[in-house]
């Protein structure tokens, strides 16, 4: 195994998932939306391998086990890492942070990044990117079915 790998995520399917935007409606959100939607997608047959790695401020806050208790009993444990705490100079923090944790990672097989926006503002570009828009502001079945569309046409 190469140095830096993690037998957990190897050959794995990841999701490094931001909060803001995504469950959290900017800028002043109060309380966390549509978990639900997302703890489906995780559930069904086909995702069931899918593995999230926490980006943004709120793993800075909270850390990977307050993550995993937002999130319902069984999922928990599909919560398995957090992107490194690294302060970004261009004023893009969360993607320098998620850039370094795929390069520390080459042994997952496939992710998606899901985050609030409508573009990557910084190259490098990513392979993979699910952007839910900033005027609805939080996840939506369009970003799910675009989730779900990106696991099952990299098989």
């Amino acid at each position: 195994m190469a140095p830096g790998t993690h037998p957990v995520l190897t050959g794995a399917r990841i999701v490094l998932l931001d909060a803001d935007g995504v469950f959290l409606r900017l800028p002043a959100a109060k309380e966390l939306e549509c978990l639900e939607l997302f703890e489906d997608f995780l559930r069904e047959s086909d995702f069931a391998d899918v593995q999230v790695v926490a980006a943004g401020q709120w793993k800075s806050h909270i850390g990977l086990e307050g993550v995993r208790k937002l999130f319902a009993d069984d999922l928990g444990e599909r919560f398995v890492d957090v992107t490194p705490d690294i302060d970004g100079s261009d004023g893009f923090r969360s993607h320098v942070e998620i850039h370094a944790w795929l390069a520390a990672h080459p042994e997952i097989a496939d992710y998606v990044v899901l985050e609030s926006g409508h573009f990557w503002p910084r190259l490098p570009a990513l392979e993979s990117a699910v952007f839910v828009d900033p005027g609805r502001g939080v996840l939506g079945s369009l970003e799910v079915e675009a989730l779900a569309r990106h696991f099952r046409s990299s098989w």
